[in-house]
């Protein structure tokens, strides 16, 4: 798939970004116990309120009256924390909520202060509003308590489906971050495969040529085998240490094949549980082989013997690895696209916890790559 693709798949993506779908009756049971929050401390202050003017003649305690009053707002409350859980990047829009708090305004505060006239002259008069009572009722000034009201339960849920579609965004965007690593880790593993298969294949075609048929055929084998080891398990997939080594071992055969007597490998492993750990799949195949096709490189028209000197260990729970060879004019790092791809992956995986180096020791006359990064137990789960 192309990068434009990409880019308009995400782009489609992000336009339909929902939230997460809400039953009806949560949502309502949290504004039902909110506005009783409310309804409490507003009891409790007129409470406070009428006990300081008057110790005498105090104001009842009337909690079930305030919250009576409250019980349009409820229902508003619930109905908006419905609508803008299912439509919550249509709602909100900046005109479409401007639109929508003045139709409740001018539509919901008058009918929300009718209901709260009936309350109260029921209470008082035990009968029905007229229309004197009606009259002394609706003006403008009455009706900033009903629209601080309206406008509490609207702002509410504003910033909380604000915040919501924040928080979940954020987690999309974490998520599309491990998809994009993953993808790249893939990438680069596909890079890895025909790069490894394409050496393999050079070397057993000079064993072809040059009529070592039993090699050539043993060669095969060994390279069907490494080729299925490198299908079944995936580059981002953590595998025991130990499989790794015994692949890395397997690939070590199969160079001495092709190469001949003239290559030969040292190894020297820490002893140590190695089952017990895991590592990233196939983090060692690509810096073995740029070792060796560096020591090609540099001894192509020489018979000097190619020794590889393979070296792991475990320092403050950090997995170390070394593969020291005779030393050559060109460095690795200098277009060698195995090196690459390993420090491309370790910085995917690790961060800044793991780390691909290259050292010279002049005295022994020998170059280095060294690579380090976190080692981790496997789960018992």
């Amino acid at each position: 798939m192309s990068k434009q693709a990409l880019s308009t798949e995400s782009a489609n993506e992000s336009a339909n970004f929902t939230l997460s779908q809400v039953p009806w009756w949560k949502s309502t049971m949290v504004v039902i116990m909110v506005w009783s929050i409310f309804a409490f401390i507003w009891t409790s202050t007129s409470y406070v309120d009428g006990f300081a003017e008057n110790p005498v003649n105090q104001r009842e305690w009337d909690f079930k009256l305030n919250f009576t009053v409250l019980i349009p707002y409820i229902l508003l409350n619930s109905i908006l924390a419905v609508f803008f859980n299912k439509y919550a990047e249509k709602l909100s829009r900046p005109h479409v909520l401007c639109l929508l708090f003045v139709t409740l305004i001018l539509l919901f505060v008058p009918i929300a202060e009718f209901y709260q006239l009936i309350i109260f002259v029921q209470k008082l008069s035990n009968r029905w509003p007229d229309m004197l009572d009606i009259e002394k009722s609706y003006r403008p000034v009455y009706f900033s308590q009903s629209a601080m009201h309206t406008s509490l339960a609207f702002f509410g849920q504003v910033f909380y489906t604000h915040w919501l579609l924040h928080h979940q965004r954020e987690i999309a965007f974490e998520k599309a971050i491990q998809q994009n690593l993953s993808l790249k880790i893939r990438i680069l593993q596909g890079k890895l495969e025909p790069y490894f298969l394409l050496s393999s294949l050079e070397n057993i075609q000079k064993l072809i040529h040059s009529t070592a048929q039993a090699e050539a055929n043993t060669a095969l084998v060994r390279l069907s085998n490494l080729l299925r080891y490198v299908l079944e398990h995936d580059a981002n997939e953590a595998i025991p240490v130990a499989d790794e080594m015994q692949f890395l071992r397997d690939y070590f055969n199969l160079q001495k094949l092709c190469l001949g007597q003239g290559f030969s490998v040292t190894w020297d492993k820490e002893e140590r549980d190695w089952h017990s750990y895991t590592c990233p799949g196939l983090i060692l195949l690509s810096l073995a082989d740029s070792s060796i096709c560096q020591m090609l490189k540099g001894y192509a028209n020489d018979h000097q013997i190619l020794e590889l000197q393979f070296k792991c260990f475990v320092v403050n729970r950090q997995f170390c690895a070394s593969f020291s060879f005779p030393q050559t004019k060109v460095l690795p790092q200098d277009g060698n696209p195995g090196y690459i791809m390993v420090g491309q992956r370790l910085e995917i995986l690790f961060g800044g916890q793991a780390q691909l180096s290259m050292q010279n020791n002049l005295q022994e006359q020998r170059q280095a790559i060294s690579i380090h990064f976190p080692l981790q137990a496997i789960s018992n789960d």
